[in-house]
């Protein structure tokens, strides 16, 4: 005969977590959970501050390279080192190119912000594979030079015309006749020198009494300006993006004693008689720049992590961009950095990248000048 088993021990066996049992678990599991994102918090702080520098390097990087390899590139194909055509001596740099905007013959220029803004740094040079050699006009009639040697040119050259007086002109290569003919000449654009204020010399070069007349085929003439957006946050090149994160970019002269000098004796500002290139003794003594681009973290910290420059210590410590010196009893301050003008600068990270760049076109061509 089969029995049913008794109800109480159908009940007993049934066992389970009681409410004091799952209360205690809940609060071993929050204890659990709230060291887990503690460290994962600390963690992800420490890898967005990595993520951020590496971003703020990079930025920074390229930003100082595309600087500096323009500038390295400055009064290329110009002949500076040329005697006759010595385009340095021009001051009157008169534009009568189709293709080309301004004109000048300054291979660098520095315009120096106010106070502490930003400086703008404008880089000329020319694109011929030749490097812009100097041939003698030995005549033009209408839109035909006859030249010493067109060798280097090209249809479609932006064609410089100098005696190394101080006017100059920019001009446009049109056409040049074929080889077979053995004939040197460069015929030019006619539409753009014919509006010119001053007018080209014509008929024999040089005319009696007169320095010769030199041209020099540069290629492409190249006016290239780096800047920092008004937002303070991106690079500029001729008004086009090419870095973020960049918040302040500074640039100094490195001056020599005289022209045919290649050593620097002082750093300055662009300020002063030194923002006014139009003498040419002044522009033949700068021979090199020193720029500094100060690139900024996009993470911002909840407490103050920068301070502003101290020149007093040494080295300068906070936010600086380099030392203020003296070379050979002149004294060369570095440039202000300050970035207080925006909120909360001190909550973020700053990396400050410089660099000393020689004119080398013009340290080359110090022999001419």
């Amino acid at each position: 005969m089969i029995m049913n088993r008794p109800m109480w021990k159908t009940r007993h066996s049934r066992h389970g977590f009681t409410l004091v049992e799952i209360m205690v678990g809940m609060v071993v599991g929050l204890l659990a959970l709230l060291v887990v994102m503690q460290v994962f918090g600390s963690f992800e702080g420490q890898k967005r501050i990595t993520t951020g520098t590496a971003d703020t390097q990079t930025s920074g990087a390229l930003a100082l390279q595309a600087v500096l390899r323009e500038t390295q590139l400055a009064g290329y194909g110009f002949a500076l080192f040329h005697r006759g055509a010595n385009l340095l001596n021009c001051t009157t740099a008169l534009n009568g190119s189709t293709m080309a905007g301004g004109f000048s013959t300054v291979p660098i220029v520095i315009v120096n912000g106010d106070g502490a803004e930003n400086d703008t740094i404008t880089v000329r040079y020319g694109g011929s594979m030749s490097g812009g050699i100097a041939t003698q006009i030995t005549r033009r009639d209408g839109d035909v030079l006859s030249v010493s040697s067109n060798l280097g040119c090209r249809v479609g050259d932006s064609l410089i015309m100098s005696n190394g007086g101080d006017t100059c002109y920019l001009l446009s290569v049109e056409d040049l006749p074929a080889p077979a003919t053995n004939t040197t000449e460069i015929t030019l654009d006619a539409d753009g020198y014919a509006d010119l204020e001053s007018p080209l010399p014509s008929g024999s070069l040089p005319a009696p009494g007169d320095s010769p007349w030199f041209a020099s085929c540069l290629g492409q003439y190249r006016e290239v300006t780096f800047s920092v957006a008004d937002e303070g946050d991106r690079l500029l090149r001729n008004g086009q993006e090419i870095a973020t994160g960049i918040v302040s970019m500074q640039a100094q002269y490195g001056i020599s004693d005289s022209a045919g000098d290649s050593a620097i004796q002082q750093w300055v500002d662009a300020t002063g008689d030194w923002a006014n290139l139009g003498n040419t003794d002044r522009r033949k003594r700068i021979k090199a720049v020193r720029v500094a681009i100060v690139a900024r973290s996009s993470l911002r910290d909840p407490e103050p992590v920068s301070q502003a420059c101290n020149q007093a210590t040494d080295p300068p410590t906070g936010v600086c961009a380099w030392k203020d010196e003296s070379l050979g009893g002149f004294d060369s301050p570095a440039p202000v950095i300050d970035l207080s003008g925006a909120a909360d600068w001190d909550h973020y990270r700053y990396r400050v990248f410089e660099t000393i760049i020689p004119l080398r076109n013009v340290v080359w061509a110090k022999g001419a000048m």
